[in-house]
């Protein structure tokens, strides 16, 4: 008997979930992502893509556009195949109180090589154009809409926006496998650009943040760097002369790799303090002229031991503040504020 009454609690138990849980309608749906990438103004503008967007055959190691798709739509609904020996100039369509246009690409791993002698960035015709969405549905918006990652070819997206002065905000860059100078250039010179996009990756590449946002005047806030795992030249003039930066990124790396840090903020005026460097023993180039010309910079903590590898430290305190304060490791004795010394001469040395 007790049996036959749990059995009856239990299945009126579960039928009021049901009943509740179908009854709910406030639970929101689960939406996915917009397989585009958006491009937005308060004013009308124009983009043009660079013409060689390709698929770089790595096993054939040859570039093939054939079946390399760029297509663009002003309403999200009807697109336009891009034809790559045509004019590419794309104009803005008003929506409400805003100007859209929308591109989506398939087949693709390279957006601005296709094997010719030539790169092509693209350009932004207009004021305060903002991105916004996930940067590999130019590649391949079907396997982004699957949850997956579109593989990049080496120099993915070199100089794709290098000189867009009217790009204020970047698309996003989720991929955690970088390839070999994936985004150089990609930002450069963007002098209007406020924020930069989150870099999650933890799996970095040769040169593969290379001047990425070198001469972005008005970036002030830097990513977030968590990769303690670094390549050659990953950051190398990363954020050169991005004269508003006032915050760097924490560098958590106690690995380093050869000229992985250099120049990386040469020329950053308004920064002040730099990020800790933990790393004990350096490598060939890798501080060299990190912080040449930072001019307020008056604040660092090395925790180097060795510091024998080729041009690891040349010029990487010039033209910093006249006074400051230089942190090293507990009874090192390898830094010098004497003239020609690794230091400058007007920084006190504490531990």
């Amino acid at each position: 008997m007790n049996f036959k009454k749990n059995v009856v609690l239990v299945v009126a138990v579960v039928a009021t979930l049901f009943a509740i849980v179908g009854c709910k309608s406030d639970i929101p749906p689960v939406v996915p992502p917009n397989p585009y990438l958006t491009f937005y103004s308060d004013t009308e503008f124009t983009v043009t893509p660079g013409k060689n967007w390709s698929y770089y055959d790595t096993s054939n190691e040859f570039y093939n556009y054939d079946n390399s798709i760029l297509e663009c739509s002003t309403d999200n609904t009807n697109w336009v195949v891009l034809n790559r020996n045509s004019d590419l100039k794309q104009t803005a369509v008003k929506s409400g109180d805003k100007y859209y246009l929308y591109f989506r690409g398939t087949g693709i791993n390279n957006l601005t090589f296709d094997g010719s002698s030539t790169f092509t960035s693209w350009a932004l015709d207009g004021n305060n154009i903002y991105c916004s969405g996930n940067i590999e549905n130019l590649l391949d918006y079907k396997a982004v809409l699957r949850g997956e990652h579109p593989k990049m070819a080496d120099i993915c997206f070199y100089l794709m926006f290098k000189n867009c002065t009217a790009l204020v905000s970047a698309p996003t860059l989720p991929s955690n496998e970088l390839s070999n100078y994936c985004y150089a250039y990609m930002f450069s010179h963007c002098t209007s650009l406020i924020q930069a996009p989150e870099l999650p990756s933890t799996s970095l590449a040769t040169g593969c943040y290379f001047k990425m946002f070198d001469g972005c005047t008005s970036l002030v806030t830097a990513p977030e760097l968590p990769s303690t795992t670094l390549a050659s030249s990953c950051y190398q003039c990363m954020f050169g002369n991005c004269t508003s930066l006032a915050t760097a990124p924490e560098l958590p790396a106690t690995t380093l790799a050869n000229y992985c840090y250099h120049q990386m903020f040469s020329g950053c005026t308004s920064l002040a303090t730099a990020p800790e460097l933990p790393a004990t023993m350096l490598t060939n180039g890798c501080y060299y002229q990190m912080f040449y010309g930072c001019e307020k910079l008056n604040s660092v903590t090395c925790l180097a031991t060795n510091i024998d590898a080729d041009n690891c430290l040349l010029d990487w305190l010039t033209g910093t503040a006249a006074t400051g304060t230089f942190t090293k490791a507990k009874d090192v004795n390898i830094w010098s504020n004497a003239v020609g010394g690794n230091v400058p001469t007007g920084w006190t040395i504490t531990e």
